[in-house]
């Protein structure tokens, strides 16, 4: 009927015409309509996440403490996760759908043939009040899509790559390169550290003559109060230094300076939030550091290390 459909009610001669979006509702296949999810999990109820390939651990992400709301890399080796990295992986897992089903009822046999089972990739999910429950990722088909099932559930379903390809990049994508993830409005005060002295900072907050907010760093006598512009500046700049290298299995800290290091910043937030802490050295043509938690010792561009020491030890003067 033109870009409509005709509809009747069987048994009645009347004969109407109704929209053309009614076909693509009453078309849906039960596929379409069943939940789609393949494990029914929130990315904020996960705990944990340990993957395993092959037999083998790839890697173990553990969630901190309340007060220590950032992810970490527990194994194989112990060093911090990139946050926004590690939520974007969750949300893949979120938001994981069967993109078709290979089979209600898999026997061991189908198991194999799909490449699931004790041969699977693994992901398993520590969940709160200790529950858990485990993803199998299989083999991939004709389409380019992999089979995968939820491990105490005999469906089989196929999902698309994008979980795949995110394990495949491996540790190196989750851990976290820049030398602090630090958001200025979220810092209340901060303590620089450097040639045997300290010098505290406390965020103060004041009304201008319009109302405007005024923020300014205060500091204890002898030193003098640093300027909204120079300490954000210097907060900055933490987020803007990456990792040119990890060192994961650190000699003594005097081979990179770090036994004496040029500078060290501990950081403190409002909400209950924990203290944070890096130390930054250079040796010769080289730059290093250390970070909370952290058993590798970073290595550093020389310029921009340079350049961050000088942004913290001038606060105050």
């Amino acid at each position: 009927a033109g870009s409509g459909l005709f509809a009747r009610i069987p048994g009645r001669p009347r004969l109407f015409t109704v929209s053309s979006t009614l076909e693509n509702t009453l078309g849906k296949s039960a596929f379409d309509l069943r939940e789609r999810a393949l494990v029914n999990v929130k990315k904020d109820a996960i705990q944990s996440v340990e993957a395993t390939d092959k037999g083998r651990r790839a890697f173990k992400l553990v969630h901190g403490a309340k007060g220590e709301d950032d992810w970490r890399i527990e194994a194989p080796i112990s060093t911090r996760a990139a946050r926004w990295t590690v939520e974007s992986f969750l949300g893949l897992v979120e938001n994981l759908r069967m993109e078709s089903i290979a089979t209600e009822a898999a026997t061991p046999q189908d198991l194999a043939k799909y490449g699931l089972g004790p041969t699977a990739r693994r992901l398993d999910l520590g969940l709160a009040e200790s529950k858990s429950l485990t993803l199998e990722i299989g083999g991939k088909n004709s389409e380019g899509k992999y089979y995968a099932r939820e491990a105490s559930s005999k469906l089989v379903a196929t999902i698309n790559s994008g979980l795949v390809d995110d394990l495949d990049k491996g540790l190196a994508n989750l851990r976290a390169t820049r030398l602090l993830d630090v958001a200025a409005y979220e810092v209340s005060g901060f303590d620089v550290i450097f040639g045997g002295a300290t010098r505290a900072f406390t965020k103060a907050t004041t009304k201008g003559k319009d109302g405007v907010d005024l923020i300014e760093w205060k500091a204890a006598a002898p030193f003098k109060s640093a300027t909204q512009e120079k300490a954000s500046d210097a907060l900055f700049a933490v987020g803007g230094l990456d990792a040119a290298a990890f060192i994961d299995d650190p000699k003594a800290l005097s081979t990179y300076g770090l036994d004496a290091p040029a500078l060290r910043v501990v950081l403190r937030f409002d909400g209950g939030k924990k203290e944070d802490w890096f130390e930054v050295a250079v040796k010769g043509d080289e730059a290093f550091a250390r970070r909370r938690d952290d058993g590798s010792v970073l290595k550093l561009d020389k310029a921009k290390t340079e350049a961050l020491i000088k942004s913290f030890t001038t606060l105050g003067d």
